[in-house]
């Protein structure tokens, strides 16, 4: 996990062009790694948060290395990066505290108490 981790930071270095935070696709990279991050913790239920949250940025992250490498791309954006890792993050904390699995059966639910 270091590895590739230290992978995505080498290559986003080298690849990265000027970005702004307020961009329209910031949201969309955000609100897309949610429904990620929400299928990573429903297909790995046992996974860590973390390994999840990698899990679920996976497509962002093939889309910035797409961008980055087509002719006309818009370029790497470390920018719209962090936006997946964090629409990620929340899609498998969200997911986690109303979604189990067990024994192949997935039950919804959301308890609370004062």
């Amino acid at each position: 996990m270091k590895r590739i981790i230290a992978s995505i930071l080498a290559l986003s270095a080298t690849l990265a062009h000027a970005d702004s935070w307020s961009t329209p696709d910031k949201p969309k990279h955000f609100a897309a790694s949610v429904l990620w991050g929400a299928g990573a913790r429903i297909v790995c239920p046992s996974c860590s948060d973390l390994e999840a949250t990698a899990l679920g940025t996976i497509p962002g992250l093939v889309k910035e290395i797409q961008d980055s490498t087509k002719r006309g791309g818009s370029g790497w954006s470390n920018r719209d990066l962090i936006a997946d890792i964090a629409g990620a993050y929340v899609g498998v904390k969200i997911t986690g505290l109303i979604v189990s699995k067990r024994d192949d059966t997935v039950t919804v639910a959301y308890r609370a108490e004062f």
